[in-house]
């Protein structure tokens, strides 16, 4: 029981770091977002122009060329026009970019969409737990906070992936308020970790 639960701690702390490096570029990451609104397109279709850009030798860029190596003089890759003009560095996507790939792994038809219950997986890929309950009330608050309308029926809303880092970046708000008291409820919204450790202390007496 404790190789699990060191085991389970591991992951979580690695998927907390991810986090925590999306908040750390947070108002890079809150920029994209604004611009995107503001040109209409997706913030996938940003972040296509902002990703490095194919160069030649030849083409007037600063390239170091070894003149006894070859393939030195083939294809290099810089920093796109946009993200020079912007600011923005490869860097500041990494964890963006690491959120798109959790994003699509349940974005199964490629709608850009994820409902409450893959938006609840999905979360805790950055080591957020969260009840059946929570969520659905948590994603219908930040939408309306967000000035987007929300259905009566709270379990059918939807978040894009725009929607869905944003949120990543401003979770803790909304879980301070949003506490749970049912026992299925608060096991829900614990780590893994925990919830071995609970039910190794609570099964041990009466397997004994």
């Amino acid at each position: 029981e404790f190789g699990v639960v060191q085991f389970s701690q591991l992951v979580e702390k690695a998927r907390g770091e991810k986090l925590a490096g999306l908040k750390a570029s947070g108002e890079k990451a809150k920029a994209m977002m604004k611009e995107a609104s503001s040109d209409s397109v997706t913030l996938v279709e940003l972040l296509r122009r902002y990703r490095k850009t194919k160069v030649s030798v030849g083409d007037g860029k600063d390239i170091a060329v070894n003149e006894q190596d070859p393939d030195s003089k083939k294809t290099w890759y810089t920093r796109s026009k946009d993200a020079a003009e912007k600011g923005i560095k490869e860097s500041d996507m990494l964890f963006i970019e690491y959120a798109k790939t959790v994003f699509d792994y349940y974005d199964k038809n490629k709608s850009n969409r994820a409902c409450v219950q893959e938006v609840r997986a999905a979360l805790t890929f950055f080591n957020i737990y969260l009840s059946e309950l929570q969520v659905p009330s948590i994603i219908c608050m930040f939408l309306r906070d967000e000035g987007v309308a929300t259905p009566a029926d709270e379990a059918q809303a939807e978040l894009n992936f725009g929607q869905f880092c944003l949120l990543l970046l401003e979770i803790d708000k909304y879980q301070l308020k949003h506490k749970t008291r049912s026992i299925k409820g608060k096991f829900q919204s614990i780590p893994p970790s925990k919830r071995f450790d609970v039910a190794a202390r609570w099964g041990y007496p009466v397997i004994v």
